[in-house]
Formats: structure tokens, sequence, C-alpha cells
């Protein structure tokens, strides 16, 4: 599967479950549940998404010895991450049933600033290798 595979997955259950006409769960705090849900899905995405371009950046650079900074893996990962969520939202406005709305864009974009901060601000996370090597 490699590293591109785990944060594929993923976009391709949250493109499968947005193509669901309806997933009210009937609970009293399904509201809540979903924005956690949402919250969750996005910060987990910009962490597969950032543990992918920082394993490939090395296959893809020419100066193999110096690794890629931190920064600019995660904020690649951010950025992927917040165009899925735009491209989400407006797959919803095709879906009967279901609306895409600007506020669950930045509902998602919670969880990606969550990652990101998680990913910058510790050395025990996904890119902690990368900033190992680093001179």
């Amino acid at each position: 599967m490699g590293l591109l595979g785990p944060p594929l997955a993923l976009m391709g259950l949250v493109w499968f479950l947005s193509a669901q006409p309806d997933l009210n769960s009937g609970l009293k705090e399904d509201f809540l549940l979903r924005k956690c849900a949402h919250v969750t899905e996005y910060a987990l995405l910009t962490g597969l998404w950032a543990r992918a371009v920082a394993g490939l950046a090395p296959h893809l650079r020419r100066a193999r010895s110096t690794p890629l900074c931190p920064a600019v893996a995660t904020g690649a990962a951010a950025t992927v991450a917040l165009l899925w969520a735009a491209s989400d939202e407006w797959h919803q406005t095709f879906v009967r049933g279901r609306v895409g709305a600007v506020h669950d864009v930045g509902i998602d974009a919670i969880g990606i600033t969550i990652a990101t901060v998680l990913l910058l601000g510790t050395r025990v996370g996904v890119l902690a290798g990368v900033r190992a090597r680093r001179p």
C-alpha cells in the first residue's frame, strides 16, 4: 500500500460517506458526533499526508542528502487536506439530501490545524525521523 495508500484510502472513505443521502444516526447527539468526526478525520488525513510527503520527498528531490523541512511537508499536507475538505463540500451539493456548507470546511480546518500544531510542535510525531536527520 505504501505511503500514499493510507491518505488516499481515507480520502476515498470521505468521498463515499459524502455520497450517502443521509448519515443521521438517530441519536440526540448526532450533530455533535458528526462534527467531531469531521475534526478527527481531517486531523488524521493531514497526518497521513504529512507522513507520505516526508517519506516520498527524498525520492522526488535532486539533493537526496538534504531532508525535507518538516514545515514544508506539514504545509503541503495541510493544503491537500483543506482542498479535499472544500471539494468534499462541493461534492455534497450534488447529492440528494445533502448540502455543501462553507462552515463545514471551517470545522474540517480545525482538525487540520490541530494536526499541524501537533506535527510541528512535537519531536515524537510522524516527522520525527526527518527532524533527526537535519544538520
